[in-house]
């Protein structure tokens, strides 16, 4: 199985000009052909003025002028271009691709975020639901239920409240399981 794997690389002294020598001539990418990732210390044997800071596996987003599938230092949520502009332009510039090629790597990032952000929104708007409809408010029904005699009942006339209010909870609270269906909320027994 062939995997792409991105190389970072750092000098191992800044000061040394030998490095930025290196750093500008080293591989940024390895193809695996069994799947398994590069030796570090081969890596760095054949550059001894640099280190390997980071090696992981790579996606393919784009192919070069003959068809040919390209790497990109980009790993699944993790942020990629625009981060960091002279990234940017190393990409447009190395890979020669085009502006509009870009601007989907960053549309689908954006993506990603709104869509972790609207994962993690909804999980807490479901929660909250759960709460207070499975316990506050059930909870709060029968305290009151308990506090209100027969004869105080009548003399208020709170008995065709207090039966909206139940009738309102069961309705409420049928309505919340039927929004757990796709992900069930804690306490509701997956229901």
């Amino acid at each position: 199985m062939k995997v792409w794997y991105s190389i970072c690389w750092q000098p191992r002294d800044y000061n040394n000009p030998n490095s930025f020598i290196e750093l500008d001539g080293c591989p940024r990418f390895y193809l695996s052909e069994n799947g398994k990732p590069v030796d570090k210390g081969m890596l760095e044997n054949q550059f001894p003025s640099l280190q390997v800071k980071e090696i992981f596996k790579t996606e393919i987003f784009m192919q070069d002028e003959n068809g040919n599938p390209m790497p990109t230092h980009y790993r699944y949520g993790i942020f990629m271009p625009h981060q960091n502009k002279s990234y940017d332009v190393w990409l447009q510039k190395s890979f020669k691709i085009n502006a509009h090629i870009l601007e989907k790597v960053k549309a689908r990032q954006e993506l990603f975020k709104k869509n972790m952000f609207l994962e993690y929104a909804s999980k807490i708007i479901r929660h909250d639901m759960h709460s207070g409809i499975n316990t506050y408010i059930p909870r709060g029904l029968k305290s009151l239920k308990a506090k209100l005699t027969d004869d105080l009942i009548k003399k208020y006339k709170l008995g065709m409240g207090l039966k909206l209010l139940e009738n309102g909870l069961q309705h409420t609270t049928s309505i919340s399981r039927g929004l757990c269906v796709y992900e069930p909320c804690k306490g509701t027994n997956g229901t």
